[in-house]
């Protein structure tokens, strides 16, 4: 057997998956530093207004991550294939990339600045504000719908940025985000006495600021190929580019939908399962931002194997990726199980809703292990821009194991209702890993 050009190494996973775990598990802090600042206010509404804008905004938001996505896998095959070529070459089609995404970033934000005014009073309708806490979240978050180019034009550098294997640069700018978004908060809140639309503002301009940095990023990253920005192609060959980004948005709206009635249902159970339930789901976010670290370097490392058209490389690191995956959700399931009634108890004093939560902590421990196969094979066929794959396998789960669980279990309460989710992650899992099994993973046409 002819060895391989490029021999998967656990050392070159970790390498760029690091960066991505420390990255992920920053961004709730954003969220954190705000709570504390508007917590030490003596009106409890600013607190809740938000609470409320943030919620709506981080799944706003989300829903937009196609645009990361889409960009990454399609930056790494034409980085895989790049040796085969002229640097300038592969410079002039990564540029084009680029601008292509960018160009459907702007047209995402005129659609987020036409209709976020009619959507946002609805929204925040639809998670219960009221009266002063309404109108506060709603200046709240038409002051953030502001930075909407910034965020999305974030998420295309941020794609191409991983696509090239330049995770580091997307830790620097991360944390430099969240230290901008500190120094305004304490500015405008507690220096100016602005309350929720100064952390509005403070958000905003970090976010600004940040894709400026993002973008000084790209400049060092991008030297290796150079080349102009190719104007006139940028007019055409959107076909693709939109497909790839259309399939990764239906998949993103179905997972966010599933897990808003996870919410919804928790909520019809009463307020101390909707707050059991948020303090272990918070704990089990904490594991997916690790294992969606791992998943980032599969995307770049799958996708450069394929640009090279050598499908045993790119099994190799899907390999290498998964026993990292699963040996870091046995990890963490096996502290949940030790120490589980220890986290809860640091996150709450309540008796019912500490009581709940461990009545609930077995599916806690479940979860890591049944959903580490989603967060690798999300990041394999990413990483392989076959996002036909991610649709459909999302959708099934959602709509033939997700939706027919929660309403056959829903006599059964809270356990229940973690069971349903639970068998949506497996689902997922196993028809990503059936897919692959069947030789799903195809080379890109050339």
């Amino acid at each position: 057997m002819t060895p391989l050009t490029h021999p998967p190494r656990q050392g070159s996973l970790w390498a760029l998956a690091w960066p991505m775990m420390l990255s992920n598990l920053s961004l709730p802090a954003l969220t954190l530093v705000d709570a504390a600042v508007l917590g030490h206010l003596p009106e409890p509404q600013h607190l809740a207004a938000v609470v409320l804008g943030s919620t709506l905004f981080s799944f706003f938001y989300w829903g937009f991550g196609f645009l990361r996505m889409g960009t990454t896998g399609q930056v790494a095959q034409l980085l895989g294939a790049a040796s085969g070529e002229e640097p300038e070459v592969t410079g002039q089609a990564l540029r084009k990339l680029l601008g292509q995404g960018l160009g459907v970033a702007l047209v995402a934000t005129a659609g987020c600045w036409v209709l976020g005014p009619f959507l946002i009073p609805e929204a925040l309708g639809w998670l219960n504000g009221l009266g002063e806490v309404a109108e506060e979240g709603e200046r709240y978050a038409l002051i953030r719908l502001f930075s909407a180019p910034a965020v999305l034009a974030t998420y295309v550098m941020v794609g191409t940025l991983i696509g090239l294997g330049e995770t580091r640069r997307v830790l620097a700018l991360t944390l430099l985000t969240q230290i901008l978004n500190i120094g305004f908060d304490l500015f405008f809140v507690l220096g100016l006495g602005m309350a929720g639309p100064g952390v509005a503002l403070g958000t905003a301009l970090a976010e600004a600021l940040g894709a400026l940095f993002a973008a000084a990023q790209l400049q060092p990253a991008l030297k290796r190929w150079p080349g102009k920005v190719p104007w006139q192609a940028l007019r055409r060959g959107y076909g693709a580019f939109l497909r790839v980004n259309g399939d990764l948005f239906l998949r993103t709206l179905v997972l966010l939908l599933s897990l808003s009635v996870f919410t919804a249902q928790g909520a019809g159970l009463g307020t101390t399962v909707v707050a059991a339930n948020a303090l272990l789901m918070n704990l089990f976010m904490a594991v997916s931002y690790g294992l969606d670290g791992i998943a980032h370097g599969c995307e770049t490392l799958v996708g450069q194997a394929l640009g090279r058209r050598d499908l045993r490389e790119a099994r190799g690191w899907v390999w290498l990726a998964l026993k990292l995956a699963v040996g870091g959700a046995a990890a963490s399931s096996a502290v949940f199980w030790a120490f589980g009634p220890e986290l809860i108890a640091l996150l709450t004093d309540i008796d019912p809703v500490a009581t709940t939560a461990e009545g609930a902590l077995p599916w806690l421990i479940a979860l890591p292990l049944l959903a580490a196969g989603a967060f690798v094979f999300d990041g394999v066929f990413i990483g392989s821009t076959q996002s036909a794959v991610l649709r459909n396998t999302m959708l099934a789960s959602a709509l033939l194991i997700y939706a027919p669980a929660l309403l056959t279990l829903q006599a059964h309460g809270n356990a229940g209702l973690w069971s349903a989710l639970a068998l949506f992650f497996l689902a997922r899992s196993i028809t990503l890993a059936w897919v692959y099994g069947r030789g799903g993973l195809a080379l890109p046409s050339p």
